[in-house]
């Protein structure tokens, strides 16, 4: 969710198919390496709290890769932070238009029940 900054003001959480030419770029792009650090990892916390949680699904498996770290710490693994650099830029012009979409409105409670 959002832009990565601590001031960062959008909450929203986008999610949705991607086009299957970015996710083969994607794929292609991950190294042999990035696989060796699927779990979860409680690293330095000096600094503002941070989380980096990646979830890849595929037919036969899921991946996990959680770091939970502080701000001043810099020392994620290569792997993983190429990944995000490369995904970030892979999704970014999905990602603005995302945020430019009408929000959905909240059903209230007493009108879910009628659906």
């Amino acid at each position: 969710m959002g832009n990565g900054t601590y001031d960062n003001s959008d909450t929203e959480f986008y999610y949705g198919k991607i086009d299957k030419k970015i996710f083969k770029k994607m794929n292609d792009s991950i190294s042999d390496d990035f696989f060796s650090f699927e779990g979860k990892y409680i690293l330095s916390q000096a600094g503002i709290p941070c989380r980096i949680l990646i979830k890849i699904y595929n037919e036969n498996d899921t991946f996990i890769y959680d770091f939970i770290y502080g701000s001043k710490f810099s020392g994620l693994p290569d792997e993983i932070r190429n990944f995000i650099a490369n995904l970030i830029e892979m999704t970014n012009e999905w990602y603005l238009a995302e945020q430019t979409k009408p929000k959905a409105k909240e059903i209230p409670k007493e009108e879910q029940e009628h659906l």
